[in-house]
């Protein structure tokens, strides 16, 4: 998976600009059951604890500033009028 200079970046509409690498894993993520939620001390809460693998952990460590602002993001607009 790219998360290097070479991977394309997303701007998100009134939101961060993001790698699409990682938009992918989250997408992919979300699809094998995997839950995320932003902490009030701003830590990224992930479960269920039996879906979460080391490999799943490992990605989270390295990208958790990015995948929170993700998740920030589309709590936002989830609560914002169409």
């Amino acid at each position: 998976m790219a998360t290097g200079l070479t991977d394309t970046l997303i701007p998100l509409h009134h939101g961060p600009v993001v790698p699409a690498s990682i938009v992918s894993w989250l997408i992919d993520a979300e699809f094998r059951g995997l839950r995320f939620r932003p902490a009030p001390d701003g830590q990224l809460r992930v479960g269920p604890p039996a879906v979460v693998t080391p490999e799943d952990l490992a990605f989270i460590r390295r990208h958790r500033d990015v995948l929170r602002a993700c998740v920030v993001y589309v709590d936002r607009m989830c609560e914002a009028p169409l």
